[in-house]
């Protein structure tokens, strides 16, 4: 659902209406006072709006509003007011967006946001049914007719000055913000199923060998950077530490016999930071020296050799 969408179901809306009963439920004041510009930019921050919707007017028994509503609302309305339904869809949708399912909605969360793969490839490449894929997305993470939103993006993916709160738990799990960073930075699909070990390791010529090369322009060069700059803890520098699980995970991979193509990028990036983090012998050389040099005043003990005279001829008689 795009955001026009969004704020033209919002305009509809009345000020008490069960969707922001719930989400001020924290801030009741609010509900009174709140402007219908705070009311469409607090749609707009709830990648879970349409669920949201559907479950504040079943939870209450009321029906939903008589305008058009996408049907994946209506359907989880249904579900809602009587799971044993036959919409099984539904119901797989909301069980992966349950806390138990943290890490695999965690990786589909990430992966929905890049935009290298169409939902139909992601479908296959994650093992999941299309129509549940779909589903959650429209339902609990709204991200892919909003992909062009810049901000909306920095927001779900928790980057620094764009956090808030959405989508409940999602700020409080590592590899959560990890996949969600990685996303943000990298846009690549492969590169997050990695992150999470799930994704194969790439084969000579593949095309997703060819990913890795763009990783190495467009992630790898940053992450090395802020690490030659000294940025070595998680504030600053939030994807060495998924950089450094790839190389890693793809160790095993580079004990392959050499040939004239050059070390991959995993081996270039594990080259680097090795060259990084290994003492400069220059300096090792120099303090080598400095143990064998005298202290400063025993030079100024030793004495001065006796120097032979010479005479002049015009001295003599």
């Amino acid at each position: 659902m795009t955001g026009p969408e969004i704020q033209q179901i919002i305009r509809q809306l009345p000020s008490d209406d069960p969707y922001f009963q719930l989400t001020f439920s924290s801030q009741p004041d609010k509900l009174i006072s709140s402007s219908l510009a705070q009311r469409i930019d607090l749609a707009l921050s709830d990648p879970a709006f349409l669920w949201n919707l559907a479950e504040s007017h079943a939870t209450r028994g009321l029906p939903l509003p008589t305008f058009n509503l996408p049907c994946a609302v209506r359907r989880a309305y249904a579900f809602l007011l009587d799971p044993k339904r036959s919409d099984m869809n539904v119901g797989l949708a909301q069980e992966l967006n349950s806390p138990k399912n943290q890490e695999e909605r965690d990786i589909i969360r990430a992966v929905l946001l890049d935009q290298d793969m169409t939902l139909e490839e992601l479908a296959k490449r994650c093992g999941k049914n299309l129509e549940v894929l779909a589903l959650f997305e429209a339902l609990f993470w709204n991200c892919r007719d909003r992909c062009k939103e810049r901000v909306y993006r920095a927001q779900l993916c928790q980057q620094a000055g764009f956090r808030r709160a959405t989508g409940g738990e999602q700020d409080s799990n590592n590899l959560g913000r990890e996949l969600l960073t990685i996303a943000y930075n990298s846009g690549s699909t492969e590169l997050i199923l990695a992150a999470a070990h799930v994704a194969a390791v790439p084969g000579k010529g593949s095309p997703l060998r060819m990913q890795y090369q763009q990783l190495g322009d467009r992630v790898m060069a940053a992450v090395l950077m802020k690490l030659r700059n000294g940025s070595v803890n998680k504030a600053e520098n939030p994807l060495l530490e998924p950089v450094l699980r790839i190389v890693h995970a793809n160790k095993e991979a580079l004990r392959v016999e050499k040939t004239t193509e050059g070390p991959s990028i995993a081996e270039g990036a594990q080259m680097v930071l090795e060259k990084l983090m290994r003492p400069d012998p220059r300096f090792q050389k120099a303090s080598a020296q400095e143990g064998q040099r005298p202290p400063p005043g025993d030079a100024d003990l030793q004495e001065t050799p006796p120097q032979p005279k010479t005479q002049n001829n015009t001295d003599q008689v």
